[in-house]
C-alpha cells in the first residue's frame, strides 16, 4: 500500500498497463507508484512526496547508479571527493566505484590499499569520510548538527 488511508483530491494515478506497479494508493487502491523502460532510460511516477531514503537507494541501484552505503546517510560524492556522514553510530560498509587508498584523517592511518569496499567504525560522533585524487579520506567530526568540516587532500 502506498499514501494515506484518507481520500485526499484531486488524487492522481498512472494509467499505463505496460507499467510495473511498485505501489497503489492506499484510498483507490490504484497505481501510485510505477516504474516503466522509456526509450532506453527507467521512468519513475510517484503520485506521492517524499519518497524514504531506502526506496529512492533502491530506485537508483536499479537505474545503474553507484550506492556507496546500503544504509540511510547523507553522501556526497564526485570523482575525486566522498563525504560521508553516518545518521547512526556503528560499523559503516562503504563501497568505492573503483579501486582507491583510504586513510584516516586523523592520526593518518592507512586503512585499507586498493579497495573497493571497507569498513568505518562510527562511535557516537558522525564520520565525514572524503576523498581525493590519492584516495580516501576519513576523520571524526563534531556530533553537532551546526559543525561543518571540510577535508582536504594532501
Amino acid at each position: 500500500m502506498y499514501g494515506t488511508q484518507q481520500e485526499r483530491g484531486p488524487a492522481c494515478w498512472a494509467d499505463d498497463d505496460s507499467a510495473e506497479v511498485l505501489g497503489a494508493l492506499e484510498h483507490n487502491q490504484r497505481p501510485g507508484l510505477v516504474r516503466k523502460q522509456v526509450h532506453g532510460h527507467t521512468a519513475v511516477y510517484s503520485s506521492g512526496p517524499c519518497l524514504p531514503a531506502w526506496l529512492l537507494r533502491d530506485l537508483a541501484r536499479s537505474g545503474g547508479v553507484h550506492i556507496y552505503l546500503d544504509e540511510d546517510a547523507i553522501v556526497y560524492a564526485n570523482k575525486s571527493l566522498l563525504s560521508v556522514t553516518a545518521i547512526r553510530a556503528g560499523a559503516h560498509l562503504i563501497h568505492l566505484p573503483h579501486p582507491a587508498t583510504v586513510e584516516d584523517l586523523y592520526p593518518n592511518t592507512a586503512i585499507a590499499t586498493a579497495t573497493t569496499e571497507f569498513t568505518y567504525p562510527s562511535p557516537k560522533a558522525k564520520r565525514r569520510c572524503s576523498a581525493s585524487s590519492r584516495g580516501v579520506l576519513c576523520g571524526q567530526v563534531a556530533e553537532s548538527p551546526q559543525v561543518t568540516s571540510t577535508f582536504r587532500g594532501p
